[in-house]
């Protein structure tokens, strides 16, 4: 017998991932339970628009990584034209600044590409039932980070400074959590010790810190 859902009819869902044998074998998979429907599939952000605007799907399960965009990027652009869609990200990996985005946006749930069928069901049941599914080692690290930082209760503001800087300074930033020294810095990453401290002096800006030790007790997200 096939499991409900509180709105009496079937799930439908559009199934977003850039491997193509990935989204056939997975709708095949969902449609075999008889409660969810896929209704369309897309390889890109590019495509995701165009079929998520004539499916009008319950669900949008879209890979983290796309090859023009992100999928939180398309949930925070797509959510606001079909606000009646519920997104879930699946990712190969998850950090807790990309944790940090997807709530900000919107996201109702993030799920693991490694996680079981039963496990997968079990989320989107969640979330078509309004609920929320966000895999629970991510989120003790979530919270674990955000009290280190003194921010126990907006997860969002975790992502928000990292995200101002550009990728270098987020590989300095990294690079300074590890706690190596500016001429250790250079060497790493192929900079010269003056082009480190101009990278490091923007960093303490957007921080709004002054020291290394000070990046230590309030960097706004911790880059694994």
């Amino acid at each position: 017998m096939a499991h409900g859902n509180n709105r009496g009819k079937e799930t439908r869902i559009v199934v977003v991932h850039v491997n193509k044998m990935f989204r056939e074998l997975l709708a095949r998979r969902l449609s075999e339970l008889g409660e969810f429907r896929v209704v369309s599939e897309a390889g890109s952000v590019k495509d995701a628009r165009s079929v998520i605007a004539d499916a009008r799907p319950d669900i949008v399960l879209i890979g983290f990584s796309l090859p023009d965009g992100s999928g939180t990027d398309a949930a925070q652009e797509l959510a606001k034209e079909y606000p009646e869609a519920k997104w879930i990200i699946l990712a190969s990996r998850l950090r807790v600044d990309n944790l940090a985005q997807a709530i900000s946006v919107g996201v109702s749930g993030c799920v693991f590409e490694t996680c079981s069928l039963e496990e997968l069901v079990s989320s989107l049941r969640e979330v078509a039932d309004g609920g929320y599914a966000f895999d629970i080692s991510v989120l003790v690290d979530a919270v674990r980070e955000c009290a280190r930082c003194g921010i126990p209760h907006d997860i969002s503001e975790c992502y928000q400074s990292i995200s101002n800087l550009s990728p270098r300074e987020q590989e300095i930033l990294d690079l300074v959590s590890k706690g190596l020294t500016n001429k250790e810095i250079a060497t790493a990453a192929y900079l010269s010790i003056n082009t480190v401290k101009t990278h490091l002096r923007r960093i303490y800006q957007e921080l709004g810190v002054n020291s290394r030790r000070e990046i230590a007790r309030s960097m706004n997200a911790q880059m694994h």
